[in-house]
């Protein structure tokens, strides 16, 4: 997942940069946690863009299998829906969650508009309905 995640930054930066810079202003100075299966990240905003941090997590945790990550990705489900589900858990400050809830939700947008992102997600998809270990 981790590629996933790195390549689809890196990726809808270069295409979409206005849409990182969206999620960036709605993150703030807020570095949540994604933990997707056994995954783990941190995500922070940095000169107007969304990247990975080394450093520890903030307020907010969103927390999903890949399964539900794979499903929003591709359109399947809706992360307000999947939320409701039980699918998606959020813990936290209630205010950076929601500011995480919708830097994510913008980024899901940007990263389904992102042709090469295909390929990516396709070997993600692959590992994921495959049962088998999926580096992205």
């Amino acid at each position: 997942m981790l590629p996933l995640i790195d390549g689809a930054l890196a990726e809808v930066g270069d295409r979409y940069p206005e849409s990182l810079a969206r999620a960036a202003r709605w993150l703030g100075v807020d570095r949540p946690e994604l933990r997707v299966g056994a995954a783990e990240l941190v995500i922070e905003a940095r000169q107007g863009t969304l990247q990975r941090s080394a450093s520890a997590g903030g307020r907010a945790t969103l927390r999903l299998s890949d399964t539900t990550l794979l499903a929003l990705l591709e359109g399947e489900r809706d992360l307000v829906a999947a939320c409701r589900a039980g699918d998606v858990e959020l813990r936290g400050d209630v205010r950076a969650l929601a500011r995480f809830f919708e830097a994510f939700r913008v980024f899901l947008h940007g990263c389904v508009r992102v042709p090469e992102n295909e390929a990516r997600l396709g070997r993600y998809r692959a590992a994921v309905r495959g049962g088998g270990r999926h580096d992205g």
